[in-house]
Order: C-alpha cells, then sequence, then structure tokens
C-alpha cells in the first residue's frame, strides 16, 4: 500500500508540475490550508477533515475487524477533496492547479504528514 500511495503521489506531482507549465503560477498559503482543516465547511458542524475521514470510515466499513487497511486514506482522500473544492467554490478562488495542490497538502496534514521523520 506503501509503493502504491507514494506512486500515486509521484504522478499527482507531475502533473501539477505538468499543469504549471501551461498557467500562470500560483501560490499556497498556508493560512488557506489550516483553514480547510480547522473549518472544514460551514455546513460541517465545525468537524475537521480527520473526524469526518473517521465517520465516513466507520459509516462505509462498519465491522472493524473486516475493514481493509486502506480504508482510512480512501475515507480521508474523498473528505479532503471535498472540503477543498468546497472551500475553494464558496470563495471563489477554484483552479484545476489551485484545487490538486491544495487537495493534496490538505491530505497530507489530515494524515499526520507533519509526525514523518
Amino acid at each position: 500500500m506503501k509503493k502504491f500511495l507514494l506512486g500515486f503521489c509521484m504522478v499527482i506531482l507531475f502533473a501539477c508540475f505538468a499543469l504549471a507549465q501551461t498557467t500562470p503560477p500560483i501560490t499556497i498559503d498556508p493560512a488557506i490550508i489550516a483553514t480547510i482543516l480547522n473549518l472544514t465547511f460551514v455546513l460541517g458542524g465545525g468537524f475537521t477533515v480527520m473526524g469526518l475521514s473517521e465517520m465516513l470510515k466507520r459509516l462505509l466499513w462498519p465491522n472493524e475487524t473486516t475493514r481493509p487497511k486502506w480504508s482510512g486514506y480512501l475515507s480521508s482522500t474523498i473528505v479532503a477533496l471535498a472540503a477543498t473544492a468546497g472551500y475553494l467554490v464558496i470563495f471563489n478562488v477554484f483552479t484545476i492547479l489551485g484545487f490538486i495542490l491544495y487537495s493534496l497538502f490538505v491530505f497530507l496534514s489530515a494524515n499526520g504528514i507533519y509526525k514523518a521523520k
């Protein structure tokens, strides 16, 4: 699973580089990532991306003994994509490259990339 996730991140990274060659430059604002992680949506009731990911995982796979190991990553990806798209659309700053980059950073932050050594 780690090899697949690493390969997937590399494909996304190269796709971002390809998009960056054809679009105006975009800067990643850490304040936007923090806002997405903390607020998620006004409609989300204040749940964070991590909390909503856990709720989705338990909804899709209620039996913890038969839950696949990758279910956390899948639910986290779905919630990160939805939260990022919602935030960017609500504040009218949606671009494809921005959506991909912010979704990647929100996904990594929600899954604890800050704990990496």
